[in-house]
């Protein structure tokens, strides 16, 4: 009876030694003076993961209620995918697998947790990848639901809020990394304000893993001068994709014809892929030709008066 006991003893200490820490792992610290603002925070958005073949890799995601009342949530793993759609970029699967799926890669050590107002939980996920992985990019996305309170009235509408983090995995190897620049355009040719001025431009990946083009536009007048410089930020494109991305330019005074240059990089392997394209546009403002007109009419005028003035002294 004794060794019996003893037994259960020693199972249950290696239970809490073992099981325990990763199950109460994660961490809720609750704010006492975090604003009301009827929304759920979760950071970081994105993860970028490098890793070899039986690598893992612990990432932590943070949760915060701001909806001024108590919420139980639960966790979820989806596959995520590029598209060509320019206006849709991203598709998720829901309980379905992509071609380069990595929900079953991606664990998070929790799958439900209540936060009170003024809450925020960390929690780890766990990205491990299989010994057998081959290289190139695997996406999945941890997504944070939250669980809708029963309600008794049959007509209640409940709604459901949901933010998720991606994980872009890159597994290392000899991975095929190729993308290019398809399209650049503005979205008018001529301007008529000196509102901001919307360029577009596509990129289109054909690899088998994501890449990241960035660069800046360069703005040059009617005389060759750049008169300013506008920057395009780094941002993701996923394998067998393309993606639209829009940059603004707001001049401070421009009037007449204006050449913008793209100037995009991409890496692939070792190389630095350099790509540029070129459009043309004009600024011709409003109130600028308000001005003009009223100067060309203020010309008439006097032109009229002093020409009706020398008729008179020809006649006397």
């Amino acid at each position: 009876m004794i060794l019996r006991v003893a037994k259960i003893f020693t199972f249950v200490l290696l239970f809490l030694f073992f099981v325990s820490p990763n199950a109460i792992a994660y961490e809720i610290v609750n704010y006492s003076n975090m604003d009301v603002r009827n929304d759920i925070v979760l950071s970081p958005p994105r993860w970028e993961v490098e890793a070899s073949p039986g690598d893992e890799t612990v990432k932590v995601i943070t949760v915060a209620n701001r909806t001024g009342k108590t919420q139980n949530f639960k966790v979820e793993v989806e596959d995520f995918t590029g598209t060509y759609n320019l206006e849709d970029p991203i598709k998720f699967y829901g309980e379905g697998t992509s071609p380069f799926s990595a929900k079953g890669w991606i664990k998070p050590e929790v799958d439900k947790f209540t936060l009170k107002h003024g809450d925020e939980i960390r929690f780890k996920v766990f990205v491990r990848v299989p010994e057998n992985a081959e290289p190139g990019g695997k996406y999945g996305a941890v997504f944070v639901a939250t669980i809708p309170q029963k309600s008794e009235n049959v007509d209640t509408i409940s709604i459901v809020s949901r933010i998720g983090s991606l994980f872009l995995i890159k597994v290392k190897g000899d991975v095929l990394e190729k993308g290019y620049l398809t399209d650049f355009s503005s979205d008018k040719s001529i301007y008529f304000t000196n509102n901001p001025i919307k360029f577009s431009f596509v990129f289109t990946n054909k690899g088998n893993v994501h890449l990241k083009p960035k660069g800046f536009i360069e703005i040059y007048n009617l005389i060759g001068s750049k008169v300013d410089v506008v920057n395009v930020d780094d941002y993701f494109v996923l394998p067998d994709s393309a993606r639209k991305r829009e940059v603004f330019w707001t001049p401070k005074l421009a009037f007449g014809k204006y050449t913008a240059n793209l100037i995009l990089e991409h890496q692939e392997g070792d190389n630095t892929v350099t790509e540029t394209k070129k459009i043309s546009f004009f600024v011709i403002p409003f109130n600028i030709l308000a001005i003009i007109g009223g100067v060309l009419i203020l010309i008439y005028i006097l032109w009229r008066f002093v020409f009706s003035k020398i008729q008179i002294t020809f006649k006397k």
